[in-house]
């Protein structure tokens, strides 16, 4: 676990812009814990969101659903996440159906116990970096890359 407890850090402020960009920043400016359970906050806008800004200095729980139904996110960076922590990723990008490449080789899945679902319905992804993947404590990877029918390259 990070240093700092995450109930002693303030959660991320999500807000998505009327250009369809997400940003994803602490709250006090310096860190924050991103747990997900269930639909993220910005659900709502999910179909609207067209890319994604996360600051530096958030620190990842739970990412399940993460980005679940954002259909017209086509890339994202997430190299600055820290996922040293995150357990969950099930349905991380599930629907987003005009996503074509994402690199997570940044991604520290030491703890990662459930990714079902990651990919599934990413009908235009074409390509995904997991090179950094360790998936020795993963019990739930069923169905990753159901209905992933571009993908060429993992």
């Amino acid at each position: 676990m990070h240093p700092l407890s995450p109930r002693r850090q303030p959660t991320p402020k999500p807000t998505v812009t009327f250009s369809g960009r997400l940003k994803i920043w602490p709250v006090n400016g310096e860190s924050g814990t991103l747990s997900i359970s269930g639909n993220a906050p910005w659900q709502a806008q999910a179909a609207s969101i067209t890319s994604v800004e996360l600051a530096d200095g958030i620190y990842a729980g739970s990412l399940g659903g993460m980005f679940r139904g954002c259909s017209s996110l086509v890339t994202v960076d997430l190299s600055n996440l820290d996922t040293t922590d995150a357990s969950n990723m099930s349905s991380m990008f599930s629907a987003c159906s005009s996503l074509l490449m994402v690199d997570l080789s940044s991604f520290d899945t030491s703890n990662l116990m459930r990714m079902g679902g990651m990919f599934a319905g990413c009908t235009s992804l074409v390509a995904v970096d997991l090179s950094s993947f360790d998936t020795s404590a993963c019990s739930d990877m069923r169905g990753v890359f159901s209905n992933c029918n571009s993908l060429v390259r993992v």
